[in-house]
C-alpha cells in the first residue's frame, strides 16, 4: 500500500481525474460541484478508484457517494 494516507491518494486521483489542482479539491465537493462529476464522470471516478485501492464497492457504497468525504470515510471504512 502507498505511503499516501487514504484522502491524498482520493484528492491526488479527483485532481487527475477531474483535470484539476489538488488543493481545489475539498472534502465537501460532490457530484455536480466539478465540471465533468456527472453521471458518468461519477462511475468513471469509482472504476479509477478501485483500481487504485484494489478493491470492489457495492452498489450501496457507489450510491452513498455524495462527496469526497464520503468516498475517504467508506475507503476507511472497508480498508481497517
Amino acid at each position: 500500500m502507498s505511503s499516501e494516507s487514504i484522502e491524498d491518494r482520493v484528492r491526488r486521483l479527483g485532481a487527475e481525474h477531474f483535470a484539476v489542482a489538488e488543493q481545489d479539491i475539498t472534502e465537501f465537493q460532490g457530484p455536480g460541484d466539478l465540471p465533468g462529476w456527472d453521471s458518468v464522470g461519477h462511475l468513471r471516478l469509482v472504476q479509477k478508484l478501485e483500481e487504485e485501492f484494489g478493491l470492489q464497492f457495492t452498489v450501496y457504497d457507489i450510491m452513498e457517494f455524495n462527496s469526497f468525504g464520503d468516498i475517504c470515510a467508506t475507503l476507511q471504512r472497508l480498508l481497517t
